[in-house]
């Protein structure tokens, strides 16, 4: 694997509590129900490194699950809406131009 890349195979939310690295780019993409998106988003984004892009699919398929823990993200957001949407968050408004 690429030295920047971390393959872990095991529950996202274990994973979390271990995680001790940056995050430079997070998907989110297995959680739809609204509870499970939001307790990932929150388990994981204390993670994130500055200008760090949160990516989250299912976002106008599942309206209020997956896209409702989107849209309460304390970010800059766009949401590409094909394919079931993927939403795009970051701090960095370069990013969304």
């Amino acid at each position: 694997y690429v030295k920047n890349i971390h393959l872990i195979i095991g529950p996202f939310a274990d994973a979390a509590k271990k995680w001790q690295h940056r995050i430079d780019i997070l998907h989110i993409d297995l959680a739809h129900s609204y509870e499970a998106a939001k307790k990932h988003c929150l388990d994981w984004v204390p993670h994130l490194a500055p200008n760090a892009v949160i990516l989250v699919h299912d976002v106008v398929s599942c309206p209020e699950g997956a896209g409702r823990a989107f849209r309460q993200l304390p970010f800059p957001q766009h949401v590409f809406p094909r394919a079931g949407g993927l939403g795009i968050a970051t701090n960095n408004l370069a990013l969304l131009k």
